[in-house]
């Protein structure tokens, strides 16, 4: 139930922050031994944003 009120992104440390009312917060960085992507984000028109284990942020308009 908290909405999001900022999201930024460290380039140097390749991380996401989002920041929530409520004090709530969520962080996403690359892990180097992870295999695939280390993360993915997806909105409701399908289009996503993913973080490769190298750093590198891949968006995705078209959907999955």
């Amino acid at each position: 139930g908290q909405r999001l009120t900022s999201v930024e992104f460290d380039v140097a440390r390749q991380e996401l922050h989002w920041s929530f009312d409520g004090d709530g917060h969520l962080f996403a960085w690359p892990d180097d031994e992870a295999e695939g992507d280390c993360w993915s984000l997806f909105a409701v028109d399908e289009s996503s944003v993913s973080c490769r284990t190298d750093g590198t942020l891949v968006y995705d308009r078209s959907g999955r």
